[in-house]
């Protein structure tokens, strides 16, 4: 179980929104490894990220080939990719899932990603 209770959501959920600006995201959903939404910051209702979020999660914890679980996945799609980071917050030992939708053409889009990750971490 995740404490959210010394996180500031919307401080954090205004850093993530202004990165997808900046970037040309469609935008990122944060989720515990369960795959329960944090927050989002999706600005399309194409998207549903509850349903986004379970599939990420059964996605990147599936570990049934004797590998151990990914820490990055990324799906193609024709119009967009959606990357799925697993990460770890280490003063709080839990780990929590960015699932960011970009655009097919979006080229360098790790580097933002990283940003992204590097701002939850801060916020926890």
């Amino acid at each position: 179980m995740i404490l959210l209770l010394k996180v500031n959501v919307k401080k954090l959920q205004s850093e993530l929104e202004k990165i997808r600006d900046e970037n040309g995201l469609l935008g990122n959903i944060l989720s515990s490894e369960e795959g329960l939404v944090i927050l989002d910051t999706l600005q399309s209702e194409v998207y549903d990220s509850t349903v986004i979020s379970a599939m990420a999660a059964s996605l990147i914890t599936e570990d049934h080939l004797g590998f151990s679980s990914p820490k990055e996945i990324i799906l193609s799609y024709d119009g967009e990719k959606i990357v799925i980071n697993k990460f770890n917050i280490p003063k709080k030992d839990i780990d929590l899932l960015l699932i960011s939708i970009i655009p097919q053409k979006l080229r360098y889009f790790k580097r933002c990603l990283n940003k992204s990750i590097k701002v939850v971490t801060k916020n926890f």
